[in-house]
């Protein structure tokens, strides 16, 4: 659903408009100033463009992320249509750590989280109270740089400025249902540790656009470990010429699918949550927030 906010705004009782869907670029500062911002959430994509191997395009974690988002969006107007969802441009800012490979583009951790602290208290300061930040990259570091500001905002402003990925990469530590499908499930089992333009997000781009897909089925294992993770030196050095971790050859446009629908009905969740005023604790942060070491560099 969506209204006319130039006419709206224009009407001389200058009343708070509710049900928009739209680009928050293409809206005018009255038309913002207009919009009932109890009955607002902002959404912004934020993650990296980096080498994806050779059979995708660097742009797939904000391909994904934006996926998701629409997705998402679609289901909430069905749901809650008197709400106002703004979308602001994704931005191309990331932690990360894929070295040795044109095409990447990363900042520091501690830069990334000033930069989404200013963000988010410009956001704030145009009158909006939910912000739903889809951090749609799974290096720990650049999911707690975006946790932490976000942490910071709230407690300054009072605000739900959440970024609630790092919550759903971390989903069998911290035994949240996504609500995938047996075949999902039985894959994660059975090839496990598919961490970086692997089977699961081949199956994605597939399902979201093929055409930019090239053959992935010639792609070799690249085995790596949880542990192995950690230490970017030896997945680098795994991964060198080829820039995946994991196995992209058994990727399948079904499979994508179901984890594309399973990504939105999560982002789906937790604005419900928001929207009926119920608690988000449980999807604030990754797993390893609490790790002193993260917390040091972060």
């Amino acid at each position: 659903m969506s209204v006319n906010i130039k006419a709206d705004y224009n009407n001389k009782n200058r009343r708070r408009v509710s049900g928009v869907s739209t680009q928050i670029m293409e809206l005018s500062w009255p038309e913002i100033e207009a919009l009932d911002k109890n009955m607002s959430i902002v959404f912004v994509t934020i993650a990296p463009i980096e080498e994806h191997g050779r059979h995708m395009p660097i742009g797939v974690d904000l391909m994904l992320g934006e996926h998701w988002r629409k997705l998402a969006v679609e289901s909430l107007q069905k749901k809650y249509p008197s709400y106002n969802y703004l979308n602001l441009p994704f931005m191309p800012l990331a932690a990360g750590s894929m070295r040795g490979f044109p095409g990447c583009f990363y900042l520091s951790p501690k830069f990334l989280k000033r930069n989404i602290k200013a963000l988010l208290r410009s956001i704030v300061s145009w009158g909006f109270k939910n912000v739903v930040i889809i951090a749609s990259h799974g290096d720990p570091f650049h999911l707690i740089a975006i946790e932490k500001a976000c942490d910071y905002i709230n407690h300054r402003f009072d605000v739900i400025a959440i970024s609630p990925m790092g919550a759903m990469f971390s989903s069998d530590e911290l035994g949240t249902d996504l609500g995938q499908s047996g075949r999902v499930d039985a894959m994660i089992k059975e090839y496990p540790n598919d961490f970086h333009a692997g089977w699961i997000e081949t199956s994605m781009m597939l399902d979201i656009n093929k055409a930019i897909v090239k053959d992935y089925t010639v792609c070799e294992d690249v085995c790596v470990t949880g542990k192995e993770m950690i230490f970017p030196k030896k997945y680098c050095a795994k991964t060198a010429g080829k820039g995946h971790l994991g196995f992209p050859r058994l990727a399948d446009h079904a499979l994508g699918k179901d984890l594309n629908r399973s990504s939105s009905n999560y982002i789906v969740n937790v604005v419900e949550r928001i929207i009926k005023g119920q608690s988000v604790e449980d999807y604030r942060h990754h797993f390893l927030y609490s790790t002193p070491f993260f917390r040091m560099l972060v």
